[in-house]
This record gives C-alpha cells, structure tokens and sequence, in this order.
C-alpha cells in the first residue's frame, strides 16, 4: 500500500474508533498517531500504548505545542524526535499491513474488543509497575516480566504483542483472532 493508501486506512480507522467513542460516551481518545482508542487525554504527553507517539497535541489541524514553544525559541525533545506525525502514521501503517499480511486478515474494527485488548495490556504493564520496588536483583522474575511488558513500549526485532491482537485472522471463512500465534473464536478475549 502506498502513502495515500496507508494515510486513508489511518483516517478511516481514527474515524471509525472516534464515533464509536463518543456514539457510547467512553472519555478515551484516540492516538493521533496510530488511530487506535488508547489515550485518557489528548495533548497531555502520554505516550500512546499502541504505537509510543507522545501525544503533544499536534493532530491534523493543530500544531504540537512543542513546535509553538520552539518559534519562541525554547528547544525541547521529545520521545518522537525528528519523526513527524504523518511519518509515524506511515510507519504504523506498513507495521499494520505486514502483520495483516503475515496473519492473513486484516486490523480488528470491532471497537468493544480492541478497547478491552488496549485496556488487558495497560492494566498488565500498570500491575508490573506496581510491583517493582527497585530492590530487586538482576535475576528477580519481575524483570523477565518487565522486559515482556516493555516490548509492548518499544520497537525492535520483536513486533509489538497488541499489535498481532489487534489484527483479526480470516481462516475458512471464519473470523478468528490471532493472540501469541495461537488463534481463538472472534470475541473470546
């Protein structure tokens, strides 16, 4: 898929999430870089679980507030960096395409159950965190779990797990949702 073709599949993800939310009332936004409904608030430097853009409340009409400060010239970085918003779109585009491809299905629009993955993967990282004193020894099994939960904050060789959860499987006929490798019934998570 092309750039055009990529940014329209994101405009029309965004836009499907988006009136799901506000048609049932959830306060959950979604990212400007992914699309994906997986911020508490807009502009307020979270880093979004999906695709770990910082929102700085830079979307397609809004200029991020960092770019305001840096006109007054106050520098600050940022965990985007020099990537810009249509970059990140476009990257997380092409992760979405391949992981579509590889899986043989397509990104999972049933709002409902892409909520309840988004919120299985935050409260797992928030009971990691909460349970990590500092005290711990290299070898303590809560860094085995941290650094499991840290794929899902960062890029690398290993894909991101929400994002294989976030694709759902097509398999003779019937919808199935990938988790792990491990496929399972549409709405079983």
């Amino acid at each position: 898929m092309y750039r055009t073709g990529i940014l329209t599949a994101f405009h029309t993800r965004r836009a499907h999430y988006d009136s799901y939310l506000q048609a049932n009332d959830i306060p959950i936004h979604t990212c400007p870089g992914c699309g994906f409904p997986s911020l508490a608030e807009r502009g307020g430097f979270a880093i979004c679980d999906i695709c770990s853009w910082e929102d700085d409340g830079q979307d397609d009409s809004t200029d991020s507030i960092l770019d305001q400060l840096s006109t007054e010239g106050i520098k600050i970085s940022s965990p985007n960096g020099n990537l810009s918003l249509t970059e990140n779109r476009i990257n997380i585009g092409r992760i979405l395409e391949t992981n579509s491809e590889l899986l043989n299905g397509e990104v999972d629009f049933d709002s409902a159950r892409v909520l309840k993955t988004i919120a299985f993967y935050q409260q797992r990282r928030k009971e990691i965190e909460d349970r990590i004193s500092g005290d711990e020894s290299p070898q303590d099994h809560i860094w085995m779990e941290w650094k499991e939960g840290i794929k899902l904050k960062t890029w690398g060789e290993d894909q991101k797990v929400v994002f294989l959860q976030l694709i759902k499987k097509q398999q003779l006929g019937s919808e199935l949702s990938t988790v792990n490798g491990i496929s399972s019934p549409k709405g079983t998570f």
